[in-house]
């Protein structure tokens, strides 16, 4: 499917893909439930959970206005998740998510759309 999105030229767009093996530096790293060990530690020795706080992180890091989010929930252990959450709360920017979890589209989706056959359909 191809197609075009055109931003606004005020919008930051931050990231949030499947997978997480791109790199961020370890600052603030704290506030994603790192401890001071792990937070130094080489990111090819992080677990999945941890390499996807440290995606999240970066993304608060680059002070995005528009998150595009790929399963944000995936290998989020709950202490993460509820912490993922309550900062996803209170963001005032858009969000278009693409999720299997419907835990997490019951309590932050306002409209759901599908894909199917090159067609958008609001559900």
């Amino acid at each position: 499917m191809t197609g075009k999105i055109d931003l606004a030229a005020s919008a930051q767009v931050g990231w949030l893909p499947q997978d997480d093996r791109e790199l961020l530096p370890d600052d603030h790293l704290h506030r994603f439930l790192f401890a001071h060990d792990a937070a130094r530690a080489p990111v090819a020795s992080l677990s999945p959970g941890e390499l996807r706080r440290l995606a999240l992180a970066r993304l608060v890091l680059a002070g995005a206005n528009l998150l595009l989010l790929d399963e944000p929930t995936n290998h989020l252990d709950l202490p993460t998740r509820e912490a993922y959450e309550a900062s996803l709360a209170t963001f005032e920017g858009a969000t278009p998510i693409v999720t299997h979890d419907r835990y997490f589209i019951e309590h932050f989706a306002d409209r759901l759309l599908r894909i199917d056959a090159q067609q958008v359909l609001e559900v």
